[in-house]
């Protein structure tokens, strides 16, 4: 788990963090979620099912409670960027996994 949230090159976590978790905890990504916050002094912002998968909603979520880091699924975040990219505005890092990504959507946000 260390090893995962802790200097690594692929995603520097700070104390002013707000990391929202938004995988089930079965996912492998609430791992880092959870944990990179924790390890990393970050707050953990919660997001419910609902909220996620309504992308205004989720913009509005995230705006609201000063979310900075998001982990997503490609599929899910291929969703919201088609929908609505600028709900990805206020975060500081977005990271997403798991298939190939269309990189139009990448671009847009």
């Amino acid at each position: 788990v260390a090893n995962l949230v802790l200097d690594t090159d692929y995603a520097a976590l700070t104390a002013d963090d707000r990391i929202a978790q938004a995988a089930p905890l079965s996912f492998d990504a609430a791992t880092f979620e959870i944990w990179g916050a924790l390890l990393n002094g970050s707050c953990v912002v919660m997001v419910d099912k609902q909220t996620l998968l309504d992308p205004d909603a989720l913009a509005r979520d995230l705006q609201a409670r000063a979310v900075s880091v998001m982990f997503l699924t490609t599929a899910l975040f291929n969703q919201v960027a088609q929908l609505k990219p600028a709900a990805f505005a206020p975060l500081r890092l977005v990271l997403f996994g798991g298939e190939a990504v269309n990189a139009d959507h990448v671009r847009s946000v």
